[in-house]
């Protein structure tokens, strides 16, 4: 068995990734929270995956993830609204305070988006500059929204232990 140097480790993980390029990407939902933003307005922050393609300008671009901020302010209320749109939502169209409701159209989808870089604060992140409906068929692609305490219970499958 190896040693393994575990003196000078930077402190927590390193959360430095670079991010994707500019590109068309087909994108499942990972995670969707509610917060506010630092004026104390709601947002909607989702955690995205990337389908499809797997490499653009040589960098490996299967199953990276990024984050998203839909704010909830009237000004960009037409973000929302295509969002919904490229998830297929009848909420896209209808007057609604339900955030929960709105949250939940998001999970387990699959949409296509233009993906821009966007500079903040001296760093650069990925932002979503388009959404639309994605035209392709990944099958079961997307990720479990099933809560953990049910995945892989006794009732869902037979277990041989």
């Amino acid at each position: 068995m190896g040693k393994y140097n575990l003196t000078n480790l930077p402190e927590g993980p390193s959360t430095d990734f670079e991010p994707l390029p500019e590109a068309t990407y087909d994108i499942s939902v990972v995670e969707v929270k509610k917060g506010l933003t630092r004026a104390g307005d709601e947002k909607i922050d989702i955690r995205w995956k990337v389908l499809s393609p797997n490499t653009v300008e040589g960098m490996n671009t299967k199953n990276r993830q990024f984050f998203d901020t839909l704010n909830l302010q009237p000004t960009v209320y037409w973000r929302l609204q295509q969002a919904l749109e490229a998830v297929e939502s009848d909420l896209a169209t209808a007057d609604n305070d339900d955030l929960e409701l709105i949250m939940r159209a998001f999970r387990n989808k699959i949409v296509t988006a233009d993906v821009i870089r966007h500079e903040f604060n001296n760093k650069t992140y990925n932002q979503i500059k388009r959404f639309e409906i994605c035209t392709k068929q990944y099958g079961d692609s997307s990720p479990s929204e099933e809560p953990a305490s049910r995945r892989g219970s006794a009732e869902d499958e037979d277990l041989p232990f």
